[in-house]
C-alpha cells in the first residue's frame, strides 16, 4: 500500500509541476498557434484560448503538444 500511495503521490506532484510551468504564460502549440493558459477546470483540463477566443481544454497527457512556453500573460 506504501509504495503505490508513493507512485500516486510522485504522478500527483510531477502532474503539478507540469501545470504550473505554463499557467497564466503564452505557449506556442503543435498547430503553431499562440494560446494562453487560464488555468485547470473542475475537470482537470488545462483551459487554453488563443487570439481568436478559440478554446480549447487538454488533459496532462496532450501537454506534449506544447511546443515553446512564451512569457507571462500581460493585459493592457
Amino acid at each position: 500500500i506504501t509504495e503505490y500511495n508513493l507512485k500516486n503521490i510522485q504522478l500527483l506532484i510531477n502532474e503539478y509541476n507540469q501545470h504550473s510551468q505554463i499557467y497564466g504564460k503564452d505557449v506556442i502549440l503543435d498547430d503553431s498557434e499562440r494560446y494562453h493558459c487560464d488555468g485547470i477546470n473542475h475537470k482537470g483540463y488545462m483551459q487554453f484560448r488563443n487570439v481568436n477566443n478559440k478554446k480549447l481544454n487538454l488533459t496532462i497527457n496532450d501537454l506534449t503538444r506544447v511546443r515553446k512556453i512564451i512569457s507571462a500573460y500581460i493585459d493592457v
